[in-house]
This record gives C-alpha cells, sequence and structure tokens, in this order.
C-alpha cells in the first residue's frame, strides 16, 4: 500500500513537473506574443494572423501599421522604411470584415500612443458585409484583458506542441527573424494569368453571386454599408486625431465590376463608394488613396490570380504611389475619379474575357487555325518555344509561321524566338541551340523581352504574359484594345491550344 501511494505521488509530481514545463515554454517561448515580443535568435513563423496580430500590435515596437484583408498580405513593410522611414508591422487578416479589422486596430491605438500611420486597405466588396458579424471566429482569450481564459493558451496542447516547437523547428530550417516582408505571404510562387483569373472566378466565385442575386437586398447593402462605416472605421479615425490613417482602395479586377455587372447592382456599387467618401473626405487625419481606376492595372487580368487577389508587383506599384502622392483622392478629384471608373467598366468588352467574338482565336482549337486568324494589322503576336517543340517536320508549324510571315527557325535549331506583325516593321526572329536565347525589341512603344529554351518567356512592359508549358507559347496584342488579349501554347503532340486555369506552377 505505501509502495502505491508513493508511486501514486511520484506519477502526480512528474505530471505536475510536465505540465508546469510545458506552461512555462509556452509562456516563455510565446508563440502568439501574448506576453511578449518575438524573442532574439529565435525564428517565429507568422502564419496564423488572428492568433499572432493581437500580441504583435500590444508587444511590438512600432511607429506604422498596415491592415487589410487577405489583398494586403504581399505588401513589404522594408520598403515603407526604406522609402519613407517607418518602422511598420503588417497585421491583415484573411476575408476580413470591418469588424474584424476594428479589433485588431482598436488594440493597437489602446496599446501604442506613439502609433503615427495607419495603413488601412478599404475593400469595396467588405463595405456590403454585416457589420455585426465577424468574418472569421477570432480567439477571444488573445484580445480581451481577462487573465483568467489565458488557461485556453498555456494549456493547449495544440499551441505547445504544434506552434510553440514550431518556432524551434523554424529557427532551425529557416534561422534567424521571419520579418514582415514575408508575414502571412500568400505568395507562394502563384502565377497570374488572365485564363487563371478566368478560370479561377468561374468556378469559385460565380456560384455564390448567382445565389447571391436570387436574394439582392439592395436596401440592406447600403444600410451595411453606412453601418460598417459609422461603426467599425469612422469611431477609430475620430477618436485617435494625432494618428494619420491612409485610406486606400484596394483594386479589384475587372472581373470584380463584372460580377457587380452581371448579379448585382452598379449603381448602388457607385453609391457605396460615394457614401464612403462622404465619411471619410471631412476627416482632418485622413489621407485617401483610390486604386480602383487605375486602368493599366485593373483590365490587365495577368497581373491577377482571381477576380481579386494581385501579383506582389502591384503593392510594390502602391507603396511607391503612397511616398510620392500618387492617385490620392481628394473633394476636388473626386469626381472626375468616380466617373473614370464607371467609363472603365461600362466601356469594358466582357466579350474578350468570356467570349470568341471579340478575339477570335480564342475559338480556334489547333495552331494552324489560331495563326490564321492573326493576318489582321490590329494584331502583333510573340512567339517563345518552350523545351524541345521543334519537330524535324511539321506541317502544322509550317503552315502557322507562314501564315504569320515568319521563316521559321534555322534547321537544327531549339530554340526559337519571334515577333510578327502586319503593321510591325519587323518580323523578327532569332534561333538557337538548347541552352536557349533571347530576344529584345521596341515595337509600338512596348519594351519586349523573349526567352526560348528550358523556359519560354514574353514580358512587354514588366509583365510575364507567356503561359510557360511546353511547346510553342503565343501572346497576341491587340492594337484596338491596348492590351495582351490572349495566350496560348501549344505542344508538338497534337499542336492543341492550352491555357493555364491553376496558380500554383
Amino acid at each position: 500500500m505505501n509502495n502505491y501511494k508513493k508511486w501514486m505521488k511520484a506519477t502526480l509530481a512528474l505530471m505536475l513537473a510536465l505540465l508546469l514545463l510545458g506552461v512555462g515554454l509556452v509562456v516563455a517561448v510565446d508563440p502568439f506574443f501574448h506576453y511578449h515580443a518575438r524573442l532574439p535568435g529565435l525564428s517565429y513563423p507568422f502564419n496564423l494572423e488572428n492568433y499572432q496580430n493581437p500580441g504583435i500590435v500590444q508587444h511590438f515596437e512600432y511607429d506604422s501599421l498596415l491592415t487589410g484583408s487577405s489583398v494586403t498580405m504581399e505588401f513589404k513593410p522594408s520598403l515603407f522604411g526604406e522609402l519613407m522611414g517607418e518602422n511598420m508591422v503588417k497585421v491583415p487578416h484573411s476575408d476580413a470584415s470591418l469588424l474584424t479589422l476594428k479589433h485588431t486596430l482598436g488594440l493597437a491605438l489602446e496599446h501604442n500612443k506613439d502609433l503615427k500611420t495607419v495603413y488601412y486597405g478599404l475593400d469595396h466588396w467588405a463595405l456590403a458585409r454585416n457589420p455585426e458579424r465577424l468574418s472569421t471566429p477570432l480567439p477571444e482569450y488573445l484580445y480581451d484583458q481577462n487573465p483568467f481564459n489565458d488557461t485556453e493558451y498555456i494549456l493547449n496542447k495544440d499551441i505547445l506542441f504544434g506552434n510553440t516547437l514550431g518556432v524551434f523547428e523554424n529557427t532551425i530550417t529557416q534561422g534567424g527573424y521571419d520579418d514582415f516582408d514575408t508575414a502571412y505571404t500568400q505568395d507562394y510562387g502563384f502565377i497570374c494569368r488572365e485564363s487563371i483569373a478566368v478560370a479561377r472566378y468561374l468556378e469559385t466565385e460565380v456560384p455564390q453571386s448567382e445565389a447571391v442575386a436570387a436574394s439582392f437586398d439592395l436596401e440592406l447593402m447600403l444600410d451595411n454599408t453606412r453601418a460598417n462605416l459609422e461603426n467599425n472605421l469612422l469611431p477609430l479615425i475620430t477618436q485617435n486625431p494625432d494618428t494619420t490613417f491612409v485610406v486606400f482602395f484596394t483594386p479589384g479586377s475587372i472581373l470584380y465590376w463584372y460580377d457587380i455587372v452581371t448579379y448585382k447592382n452598379l449603381d448602388a456599387a457607385f453609391t457605396q463608394l460615394e457614401m464612403a467618401l462622404d465619411a471619410l473626405l471631412p476627416q482632418p487625419n485622413v489621407e485617401l488613396y483610390f486604386f480602383m481606376d487605375v486602368e493599366d492595372i485593373v483590365c490587365n487580368l495577368y497581373y491577377y490570380f482571381d477576380w481579386i487577389h494581385y501579383d506582389p508587383a502591384i503593392h510594390e506599384y502602391m507603396t511607391r504611389s503612397f511616398a510620392e502622392g500618387r492617385h490620392r483622392l481628394t473633394e476636388g478629384n473626386r469626381a472626375d475619379t468616380l466617373g473614370h471608373m464607371r467609363e472603365i467598366v461600362e466601356g469594358y468588352d466582357f466579350d474578350t474575357l468570356f467570349g470568341t467574338t471579340s478575339v477570335p482565336m480564342k475559338g480556334a482549337a489547333g495552331l494552324a487555325e489560331y495563326s490564321a486568324t492573326l493576318a489582321d494589322e490590329r494584331y502583333i503576336t510573340f512567339l517563345a518555344v518552350q523545351g524541345d517543340a521543334l519537330p524535324v517536320a511539321s506541317p502544322e508549324l509550317d503552315t502557322a509561321l507562314v501564315q504569320m510571315g515568319l521563316a521559321g527557325p534555322e534547321a537544327g535549331a531549339q530554340a526559337y524566338a519571334a515577333i510578327a506583325g502586319q503593321g510591325v516593321s519587323l518580323p523578327a526572329q532569332r534561333s538557337g541551340g538548347a541552352g536557349g536565347i533571347a530576344l529584345s525589341a521596341e515595337v509600338e512603344g512596348l519594351a519586349c523581352e523573349l526567352e526560348s529554351g528550358p523556359t519560354a518567356s514574353v514580358v512587354i512592359d514588366g509583365v510575364e504574359y507567356a503561359q510557360q508549358l511546353p511547346g510553342v507559347n503565343l501572346v497576341v496584342w491587340d492594337n484596338t484594345y491596348g492590351r495582351v488579349v490572349d495566350s496560348a501554347a501549344f505542344a508538338p503532340e497534337d499542336w492543341t491550344a492550352r491555357r493555364r486555369t491553376n496558380p500554383r506552377p
């Protein structure tokens, strides 16, 4: 009996010691920054924004803050530091509602009296959401100031074995700090192409939009917009007059506007914008930036991997715009800015995205049929071969090259790039060996860089347009629309058109 009691005491003591060790480890490492900022020498992965953001805004040192939805996750705070001398933390929330952002931003303003500037990404689509509903549930024990519910943090085995020990694993594999440039980033090598954005929109968004359209409530939409502004954004601004709020309207693509035109109400969408401007423009500590009408961005789906998420290059463009004051929206340019946005939407030919009338080559299955549509002088065609796509004899390829006015690659060539067009002083072409070749040219004001070899590339004015699939990659510029209207790849086994539909390589 005595041995049993000793065994029980020893077991309980061991269990208590292990429990205290686990609690101590969670508190000491603190993967969610609930008690302190990150420890020197440890690399904390920033990958759970709902759990880590409240600790970041309470315990880190910073004088500027950036928040918004997932479309703001690719901003690089280091560039803000380089251009504007700011020490920034980035605390976005995926699929954020204005109420969700209010929770995190409220904590930041309460705990950091030295906060000078808040960069607030305002999504047009978030204005109509239920103003009393979080986009996703938040762990209350990390947002409130109640120490008694911290047990959900310090006695959580998933946090101990997953997140706390994960800091050590990340330190070993990554080394050093994970900085805010990579915090919560979604840039896992995603590929941006029009075909990808359209495919993801049709697959993911259209079913939801069709359901919403069946019960669309205009009055509710405007009531929610008003409540979101009055309850979830304006109080933060008016109660913190010494903090500058840089509120920027994020650039949803032209697909987003197609969705509004087709399934919702365009006039109501602009009424929402007017309501936001009525609320924000009079505030002395607010600077407004409007990126929704930057036509070269929103109408170029080669910057997007779905209807609203855009390439990191756009985040850099917006950052530099803040530094230079570009796209600043004021009472003086308000009418012109919104008028320009409406002109873009109402003047856009959506058939170029979904039909074949305006872009006939999209209806062509084979390479020869495709190239036959390019005879019109409105088109400039860019060609780059990827991989082993130059067979010794191919009537289909020979026919296509002749139709484009190209002599074709030299005998035995394994790489080939060319630019052709009826109204261009070229064709220009170059062929070479397996190591690959490059072709540079300026065509009607377009800076063009082509590569052929293991990877095909067609870069026009800094944007990649090639599908980068094995075979003959063709990119078609339309002088009438002033943009690329199609990109396709043709493999020699069947010479049928292929286009990416998945943003992952």
